[in-house]
């Protein structure tokens, strides 16, 4: 989803950064690996109830978040399909630009009292969704994968794919175990790719 749905690369950082909460000290613990995934979740959502913010704060940033160009479009051309979001980005913007069209959602998101956020529920491991998709194609047996993704935390997927994109890619890992690169970010890209090969 980020990077690939929505213009952020990071859902997360996007809200933190929109409603000034600064969270890079826990980020930085967790990419040098001091902690795992719900603890790096449960310290951030801590940092938003710290600064006072607001269920209702985070919606309204939700709700602003841009989609990618040609969002649209390709949604409607997957949607008749067995489509899915495996992110580890926040499910509220999921939800939201899913609009009913996505068929399987699996994101990350928090626990609100009321108001007040609370904990962090981590259903995608960030290094590890790979075992996600695994489940997912087990459950589903479709045909035929095809797996989108801009990151190396996306590549991990890749191995399940027939068909494998690097869309709008942030690095090079992406990019090298990909069968197909897209560097503009226009998801009108992934229709010719898919129409063409599919």
């Amino acid at each position: 989803m980020d990077g690939v749905l929505i213009e952020p690369r990071s859902s997360w950082r996007a809200i933190y950064e929109k409603l000034n909460v600064d969270t890079s000290d826990i980020y930085a613990e967790f990419r040098a690996g001091n902690i795992d995934d719900e603890t790096f979740l449960n310290k951030e959502v801590e940092r938003l109830r710290e600064s006072e913010v607001k269920k209702r704060d985070i919606e309204s940033v939700v709700n602003g978040i841009k989609i990618m160009k040609g969002f649209e479009k390709f949604i409607d051309y997957t949607k008749s399909h067995e489509n899915a979001i495996i992110s580890a980005g926040f499910d509220m913007v999921a939800m939201r630009i899913a609009d009913g069209r996505i068929k399987h959602i699996m994101a990350n998101g928090i626990i609100f009292d009321g108001e007040v956020p609370v904990k962090g529920i981590v259903r995608v491991p960030f290094r590890r969704k790979n075992i996600v998709i695994e489940k997912l194609i087990e459950k589903v047996k479709p045909e035929r994968v095809v797996v989108i993704g801009d990151s190396k935390y996306d590549a991990v997927m890749f191995e399940h794919a027939d068909i494998s994109i690097a869309f709008n890619p942030c690095d090079d890992v992406v990019k090298k175990k990909a069968d197909f690169v897209v560097e503009k970010a226009d998801l009108n890209e992934l229709i010719n790719i898919l129409e063409e090969h599919l």
